[in-house]
């Protein structure tokens, strides 16, 4: 993936967070820190929803210029789905994945999306295994990012186990995967806020 880059015809857009005038040959805002194009959940921890809504205006506005921009598409699904919007999320990551289907996160996000915040034991088997299917794209375009295994270990017990079904693969092999990847803590927070899970549970599956 190229950094993430500004449309170039932009110049009288001001940052999202603060207001302070936009720098194309930059993602990071010089006065307030903030990326203006936000590449992953753990980008918007802190963030109030009156400041996601700017960042949803801001991504807006570029999309009019330049809609088929696959990491605009994505940061405005990104958005959506910290405020719970799945149906919207789902619109704008799903473009992204069909702009540059080789972006591992776009499917991690979409499979995500699917389940809506909702309660996975309560999930239909259908709904499951779309989801299992984006996230094994996910897994193949990236197989050593914890946080996919981390969603995969948190299906498998809290749909799987949770109603009594065989779990393949097993819980321990998924554990034995993570043990030499990088963990990104932030991003794990955000995977259990938006998997609507207890996260005391969801981190006792994978000790």
């Amino acid at each position: 993936m190229e950094p993430n880059k500004l449309n170039s015809n932009i110049q009288s857009l001001k940052c999202p967070n603060c207001s302070a005038p936009i720098k194309l040959d930059s993602n990071t805002c010089d006065f307030c820190g903030y990326d203006y194009i936000i590449p992953n959940l753990s980008g918007l921890i802190g963030f109030k929803p009156t400041t996601i809504n700017k960042y949803i205006a801001f991504y807006k506005n570029q999309l009019n210029d330049k809609p088929n921009d696959p990491l605009v598409n994505l940061a405005l699904g990104i958005c959506y789905l910290d405020l719970g919007l799945s149906e919207f999320a789902q619109k704008y990551i799903k473009k992204a994945i069909d702009i540059t289907p080789e972006n591992s996160d776009t499917y991690y996000y979409y499979a995500m999306s699917l389940l809506k915040g909702e309660k996975i034991k309560l999930a239909k088997i259908s709904e499951i295994k779309e989801v299992e299917k984006f996230l094994e794209a996910a897994i193949k375009l990236y197989p050593s990012k914890y946080v996919y295994y981390y969603f995969q270990i948190i299906i498998k017990y809290e749909f799987y186990h949770r109603n009594g079904f065989k779990i393949e693969p097993s819980i321990e092999s998924l554990r034995e995967k993570l043990d030499p990847l990088v963990k990104d803590e932030n991003e794990i927070k955000q995977l259990i806020k938006q998997l609507n899970v207890d996260e005391e549970n969801a981190r006792n599956i994978i000790s």
